[in-house]
């Protein structure tokens, strides 16, 4: 059975604890955990960020080749800015992940429970199942099952990309970090991502991705009495048994 290509690009497991960040699309990384791939990053942590799709829908006017080019070397370059430890895509085909992966789930989930129990990583951020897009469910429902099936020790956080708010922060244990220090990278980051911000594209509907982002950021930092924050629920699995009101607060210096 072949690897995945992307997955095999993840490095060997090193010394530095290990987080995973596992997205739909080219910006998602960044619109959600980016302060968290700073700050994290920052701590002396590997963040390694797997991206499904090449994101092609998005250029229809351009040969897939081009965009799908233009999209990696714009991922690469805001994973370098956060301090990320690099970028694997998977080339799923954008609007039809869960199409891709019915068609080649054994050979996805072996490849990736494979990966998962090589780097055991500490902590994995994924789309939130509550967010409308079918790609961002699609992303989230593989993560959890190869989660499941790799029998590892970690924990597992969500995020929103088109909701401000988190359905699941009412009922699930938070991890809530201060990301004042490093917003000024996440923006910076997002502002490589040129592809998106132009007018021949959905820039209007992206714009409101964007303007989310700093009203996510601010509306959790003012919650919790800081700058700006980012908010994460987490996933509590079978037989875990956990605090459902809990919430872990990061300032600034820790993580």
């Amino acid at each position: 059975m072949g690897e995945i290509p992307g997955l095999e690009t993840m490095g060997d497991k090193g010394t530095r604890p290990i987080i995973i960040v596992f997205v739909s699309h080219s910006d998602d990384q960044v619109i959600g955990p980016g302060g968290a791939i700073a700050k994290y990053a920052k701590q002396g942590y590997r963040v390694e960020t797997v991206i499904c799709s090449f994101g092609e829908r998005s250029h229809p006017h351009l040969k897939p080749e081009v965009i799908r080019k233009t999209r990696v070397l714009e991922a690469k370059k805001a994973d370098e800015i956060l301090g990320g430890s690099g970028v694997a895509f998977l080339g799923l085909k954008e609007g039809h992940f869960a199409e891709d992966m019915k068609k080649d789930k054994e050979r996805l989930l072996v490849n990736f429970v494979r990966r998962l129990r090589h780097l055991r990583p500490k902590i994995i951020f994924t789309h939130s199942p509550y967010d409308n897009h079918p790609d961002h469910k699609a992303c989230y429902k593989l993560l959890l099952e190869a989660v499941e099936q790799s029998h590892i020790t970690t924990e597992v956080y969500t995020f929103t990309v088109w909701k401000i708010v988190n359905p699941e922060r009412m009922t699930t244990p938070q991890l809530v970090l201060d990301i004042s220090r490093e917003f000024s990278l996440k923006i910076k980051a997002l502002n490589m991502f040129k592809s998106q911000m132009s007018f021949l594209t959905y820039a209007q509907l992206n714009n409101l991705l964007y303007l989310g982002v700093y009203l996510r950021a601010f509306l959790s930092g003012l919650q919790h009495g800081v700058k700006y924050a980012e908010a994460f629920s987490k996933v509590v699995r079978a037989g875990q048994r956990t605090n459902h009101s809990a919430r872990i607060f990061v300032k600034r210096g820790s993580a």
